[in-house]
């Protein structure tokens, strides 16, 4: 009860759904990013020789791997 708010109230119900359309509406812009992303990856490996494929694939396991990383420090971080 950190806002003093009743749990059964129609206040609190209208909370909730406020939290939930706010949750799924960045969910759904993030998912939209992440698209476009994708799309410009895809086009971009499609754009190249085959020759230069691996280095585009190794290059992209990398940023992951990096990202991936760095996700988890600043989650260590954050608990700790």
């Amino acid at each position: 009860m950190l806002m003093r708010i009743p749990f059964e109230s129609e206040e609190a119900l209208k909370l909730n759904n406020e939290i939930f359309e706010t949750i799924y509406y960045a969910s759904l812009l993030n998912s939209m990013e992440l698209a476009r992303d994708r799309e410009n990856q895809i086009n971009e490996i499609c754009n190249i020789s085959s020759d230069d494929i691996n280095l585009v694939l190794s290059k992209r396991l990398k940023e992951r791997e990096n990202n991936k990383v760095k996700s988890e420090i600043d989650l260590i971080t954050i608990l700790f």
